[in-house]
């Protein structure tokens, strides 16, 4: 597969619902004190899954993947992000703060959370009904992060 996190095309759907407490920060801003945390969750006819997805600077960005299962998460890997990726990343958190486009039955909630130890800084939330944000392995979505093969156990 060639890299996921080269391209990415924004795709957003006419039904998306929104809520939040501020907007969390960049990842290329993301003092080292801080981490992200995105829970997708994507539902359709034929799938459904939950993801939890930590961006984190120890000292270069990482990010480490886990799959929810119940109210556990099963840790998928960890792997270092460029500064490259981290700009594809940013991008893809963008396409959930924006309304156009396509309508479909997959359903994808987004959380996104920026923490400081026990405290929470900004939390966004949406709801998106529309396709997902990719056509084909090329494009960044959190599907194929979750199932990025350079992530290490």
């Amino acid at each position: 597969m060639k890299n996921p996190l080269l391209i990415l095309r924004v795709i957003s759907s006419p039904l998306l619902y929104a809520f939040g407490g501020g907007t969390v920060a960049s990842l290329a801003t993301l003092p080292p004190t801080d981490e992200i945390i995105v829970r997708y969750g994507t539902k359709g006819c034929f799938h459904a899954a939950t993801f939890e997805f930590r961006f984190f600077r120890a000292p270069e960005l990482r990010m480490s993947v886990s799959r929810v299962r119940a109210a556990d998460l099963e840790l998928t890997g960890t792997r270092s992000l460029d500064d490259s990726e981290s700009d594809n990343i940013n991008a893809l958190l963008q396409v959930y703060r924006i309304k156009a486009g396509f309508g479909s039955t997959t359903r994808h909630q987004v959380t996104f959370t920026q923490r400081r130890g026990d405290q929470t800084i900004a939390s966004e939330s949406y709801t998106h009904v529309g396709p997902r944000t990719h056509e084909n392995d090329k494009i960044l979505s959190f599907d194929l992060l979750a199932d990025d093969p350079r992530l290490e156990k």
